[in-house]
């Protein structure tokens, strides 16, 4: 009694200690866990952590129903794998759906493109306080457990 069910790699603040908050999280999340009120998220240790650059994004991510009307039904649907697959990754580098691959840029400031469908694709980047970097000092991809989604947009080239 005074648990509540909340996305452990999405915490909606908003929705913290409301009753019903849990119709309101994450609805294709693949990982749920009972949690006392006003405790914080503690992560899953090896999976990735989300962040959106933008509220309408994370809304988007969040709610079938909000990807549905703005990306339509087939690539809502995708995109909701996509998202599942993120969050059950260890880092970016063992996402194989999507055909992942990184984007121009230099350092610390790579992108990586995971691909939905219809040319849309999710557009990310790491979101550590201090991003791990190879000797070579680029991104390294591998040790990153924080990534930020900054767009789903669609290739037109």
């Amino acid at each position: 009694m005074g648990f509540k069910t909340c996305d452990i790699a999405i915490v909606d603040k908003a929705n913290t200690g409301r009753p019903g908050a849990e119709s309101q999280c994450v609805v294709h999340s693949i990982y749920t866990t009972q949690m006392r009120p006003g405790s914080r998220s503690p992560g899953r240790a090896g999976t990735l952590e989300l962040a959106f650059e933008t509220k309408l994004l994370r809304a988007i991510c969040e709610s079938e129903a909000h990807a549905k009307h703005d990306l339509g039904a087939q690539v809502a649907e995708v995109l909701k794998h996509r998202l599942a697959d993120l969050r059950a990754a260890s880092s970016p580098k063992d996402l194989v759906a999507g055909n992942p691959r990184e984007l121009g840029g230099s350092g610390s400031q790579r992108q990586m493109v995971v691909d939905v469908c219809d040319g849309h694709r999710i557009v990310l980047c790491a979101n550590h306080h201090k991003n791990p970097m190879t000797t070579g000092g680029d991104l390294d991809w591998s040790r990153l457990s924080r990534v930020k989604i900054l767009r789903i947009d669609k290739d037109d080239a």
